[in-house]
């Protein structure tokens, strides 16, 4: 077991759930100091000293966490994985967790460990597909249904710069990762480095993703995160924010609904 995985991995939660509109992390800080207040202005007493110890203590770990986006990546430089078996088709759809910068339409947010799809149909563009569903924290937290839906990523190979093997800590227990770095261009024109994070299950998950990213990359060069087929692929799964899954990326014309996401 992994105690620091499992800070990082319960602050998440917290920071993702609202009670009237604040935070969950930041309400449980604030419990803790009017707490320390109330003990020591009734008794004098050392427990609302060490009351107010934590909470001092807990707005340096959200402050610390938040840095990290509540995942830490360990590289495993010079290593590669085994061949996959059986090697994945084109098009075809594997289950992983991602960590970055998802989009639908013109808004964003960032994700930390969300289960994701990952395909590459024929186009050669790496699709991830991450859906928010409605959720709540100790029975009074609740996501915030603009948080709600299905958000996208959108990696061409000939953007991928640097792929590199390594472990994450979120969770439990430290889980098999592949760390993604490519070249993207925002609203101003600018260009910048995008950084995604994907963690498998096992080995050969690893092995399959590794397998195909390093096959198809190619001369980096620059894209935008706000594409025109980011936008397109947010409409082709507005049935989908009901609840109904889609079996894959089918993007169709159209303009998307706006939609926000609150980050840590």
């Amino acid at each position: 077991m992994n105690i620091l995985g499992i800070i990082l991995s319960v602050g998440y939660r917290f920071s993702r759930h609202f009670f009237w509109g604040v935070r969950m992390d930041i309400l449980g800080v604030a419990a803790c100091f009017a707490g320390a207040l109330a003990l020591w202005y009734r008794a004098g007493s050392v427990w609302g000293i060490l009351l107010a110890i934590v909470a001092v203590a807990s707005v340096s770990l959200i402050l610390a966490s938040k840095r990290t986006r509540y995942l830490l990546f360990r590289p495993e430089p010079g290593t590669r994985p085994p061949l996959p078996s059986p090697t994945l088709d084109p098009g075809a759809e594997l289950s992983v967790r991602a960590s970055g910068i998802f989009s639908t339409g013109d808004q964003m947010c960032h994700l930390t460990e969300h289960a994701a799809i990952l395909t590459t149909p024929g186009s050669g563009e790496h699709i991830l597909m991450a859906h928010q569903q409605p959720s709540r924290l100790m029975l009074l937290g609740k996501s915030r249904p603009s948080n709600w839906g299905w958000w996208y990523q959108f990696i061409k190979p000939e953007a991928i710069r640097e792929l590199v093997l390594g472990a994450i800590i979120h969770g439990r227990r430290p889980r098999l990762a592949l760390r993604v770095i490519y070249r993207v261009e925002n609203k101003a024109g600018n260009q910048d480095i995008a950084e995604t994070v994907l963690s498998f299950d096992d080995a050969d998950s690893q092995a399959q993703i590794w397998a195909l990213m390093t096959q198809m990359k190619r001369k980096p060069t620059t894209i935008s995160r706000f594409s025109a087929a980011s936008q397109n692929a947010a409409t082709s799964h507005d049935a989908s924010d009901k609840g109904i899954a889609p079996a894959g990326p089918r993007p169709e014309t159209g303009t998307p609904l706006p939609r926000s996401c609150s980050t840590a």
